[in-house]
């Protein structure tokens, strides 16, 4: 290819996603793991807010350091 192009969707929308499989499944309670930083803190907020909406529990999370 002469040019490449890749778009990445926004956090909250892989959050949602994230969390639709995870109810797909039948989890009803999960752990996360983020990285630390601000891509990692927005992804669990965003993991967090999207898992409440589908009825399944964060119980806690990790941040592991790069």
């Amino acid at each position: 290819f002469a040019y490449f192009s890749r778009v990445v969707p926004p956090d909250n929308l892989q959050a949602t996603a994230m969390a639709h499989v995870v109810s797909a499944l039948g989890w009803t309670y999960v752990h996360a793991i983020a990285i630390t930083g601000s891509y990692g803190e927005r992804g669990i907020d965003s993991f967090r807010a999207a898992a409440a909406k589908v009825g399944v529990c964060i119980d806690g999370d990790v941040h592991k350091i790069n």
